[in-house]
């Protein structure tokens, strides 16, 4: 706590209270290296930030008001801070889309369906069975084949 000893005391109870949760003298050494960085940051994000990884973003993002109406009540159904919810929302879409590491083979075999116009176009991954004439099959077909 000596290196937080220009901080306001409140600040200085703060971290000692957050502290007395944290198990190792290490862990304990970082954080208090990022609050002196980062004073301003909540102490759950550095902590989280420390242990995971994870990194702070810089990005403004402008949402409707009914977006805005929409996170506050799932904040309040979860009870969880807004942040945590969209960071949790944009990892979700990134694995299920197959942007993050072991996700992508199922990304893969997954439909996509978009609306064009009046007409909904379904895109369907296949199988490749080489050989004369070849033979194709969708992954949907062959899911069903298979429980049948």
């Amino acid at each position: 706590m000596r290196e937080l000893k220009d901080f306001p005391p409140a600040k200085q109870m703060e971290v000692a209270s957050f502290l007395l949760d944290v198990k190792s003298y290490d862990k304990a050494e970082k954080l208090t290296g990022l609050v002196k960085k980062r004073p301003e940051e909540p102490l759950e994000e550095l902590y989280e930030e420390m242990i995971t990884g994870a990194s702070k973003i810089s990005a403004i993002v402008y949402l409707d008001r009914k977006t805005i109406d929409a996170l506050g009540d799932v904040c309040m159904e979860r009870q969880t801070y807004r942040r945590n919810l969209i960071s949790k929302i944009a990892k979700d879409w990134l694995e299920k889309k197959g942007y993050m590491g072991e996700q992508v083979e199922a990304a893969e075999t997954d439909e996509v369906s978009v609306q064009v116009g009046k007409h909904r176009v379904t895109i369907l991954p296949t199988i490749l069975i080489d050989g004369s004439p070849p033979t194709f099959f969708s992954i949907k077909e062959v899911k069903e084949k298979a429980w049948n």
